[in-house]
């Protein structure tokens, strides 16, 4: 489970004093432990999948900013942090495979109404594909009617 694997390469950065990700798996596992606590349930895969995710786009649109305001020293910072996490997140879809995704579920709801659409797509691919991406390629399937 991913929860076990943070822990685990937290006691491994540790042990090998591997300052950086240490310090970023600290963070990603007491984010872990917070939602946890807020859910009061024991986090499925999913539900950490989330979590990470949510760290990834917050250090996204850190770097955006940073990069916005000049700052590359800490755009770079955020950019390892965001490299540290991506490790645990599992491998999002391309866009061909998003196109395809869409397509089919587009053709099974026959949905008129683009929020509606978004939505059943979105609960097809959520954590599995980038909400922009699959934005984009709906609006762009709606544009094609």
């Amino acid at each position: 489970m991913l929860v076990d694997k943070i822990n685990i390469e937290l006691k491994e950065a540790l042990k090998n004093r591997r300052e950086k990700e240490l310090s970023v798996l600290r963070l990603i596992k007491s984010a872990l432990k917070n939602e946890e606590i807020s859910k009061k349930h024991p986090l499925s895969e999913e539900e950490a999948i989330y979590i990470l995710d949510r760290q990834a786009k917050q250090r996204e649109d850190a770097i955006l900013a940073y990069e916005k305001a000049g700052r590359t020293d800490l755009a770079e910072k955020e950019q390892q942090e965001l490299l540290i996490i991506s490790k645990y997140r599992p491998k999002k879809m391309g866009e061909d495979e998003v196109i395809a995704e869409v397509k089919k579920v587009l053709e099974g709801l026959g949905a008129s109404d683009f929020g509606q659409a978004m939505k059943q797509v979105m609960s097809e691919l959520k954590g599995k594909a980038d909400g922009r991406l699959v934005s984009e390629i709906v609006k762009a399937e709606f544009n094609k009617k």
